[in-house]
């Protein structure tokens, strides 16, 4: 049998010239791009000069049952035993298995004996953390529940870490992560946001927990940090 190997490449957050250049020339000749979205996958490719035909784009989400990713895992068996198969695992922003379903390919990889190979790409967690000027350990709670009791408690729960606290949320919801947050938020902690970041959109916000109730957010992706310790030289920039 031939070996099957899987790329696990990260997409760019906001510009799309950020794309790794082994990303491009590894996927105009890999067998498939495993992906959550065609349509996202197809438009970091062709930003970066590279027309992949739509039959290579596999699509595998939150709601892709078992079977699926076992009759596909089939496919590429049979495939490898005629010759070497190259695999491209992506997201739709960021890194694939960060929030994101990706991770199921790469317990496939291990459990059948995939090569796996690694691009370093864009993480939005680090990225803010960086672009915070916060240093050192921090707790990543990723998404919120949904529900409303529960996303209370996450808050809360937060807000009590001694450490920097990071998760994402939607977009839809970001407008309402100030309200959520006022009642939760413990004095002497400050909120850093990056909405939108990397692209055109990015706003970058520092507030304190005493002026959540000024905070406006628009319907974009962000990243939030809660923090004790003031970052870079303390100063705060009100939305």
């Amino acid at each position: 049998m031939n070996p099957i190997h899987l790329t696990i490449a990260g997409m760019p957050l906001g510009h799309p010239g950020e794309i790794a250049l082994a990303t491009v020339e590894l996927a105009e000749h890999c067998d498939f791009v495993l992906c959550e979205s065609k349509r996202a996958a197809q438009t970091h490719f062709k930003r970066a000069g590279l027309e992949i035909p739509d039959e290579r784009f596999v699509v595998f989400d939150k709601k892709t049952r078992p079977v699926i990713f076992e009759e596909f895992l089939d496919e590429l068996l049979q495939l490898s035993l005629k010759k070497p198969v190259q695999l491209m695992l992506v997201s739709d922003a960021g890194m694939p298995s960060m929030e994101d379903p990706g991770s199921r390919w790469i317990q496939i990889a291990e459990e059948n004996g995939f090569k796996i190979h690694m691009i370093g790409g864009p993480t939005a967690i680090t990225s803010a953390l960086v672009r915070a000027g916060l240093n050192g350990p921090f707790c990543f709670g990723g998404f919120p529940p949904r529900e409303k009791k529960e996303r209370q408690f996450f808050f809360k729960e937060a807000s009590r870490h001694s450490i920097p606290f990071g998760f994402y949320e939607a977009p839809h919801r970001v407008p309402d992560i100030a309200t959520e947050l006022k009642g939760n938020l413990a004095p002497g902690k400050s909120l850093f946001v990056a909405v939108a970041l990397g692209s055109d959109q990015e706003r970058i916000i520092r507030i304190s927990a005493g002026e959540l109730s000024s905070l406006r957010l628009p319907k974009l992706p962000a990243v939030f940090l809660i923090y004790s310790k003031k970052p870079l030289d303390g100063r705060s920039a009100r939305p």
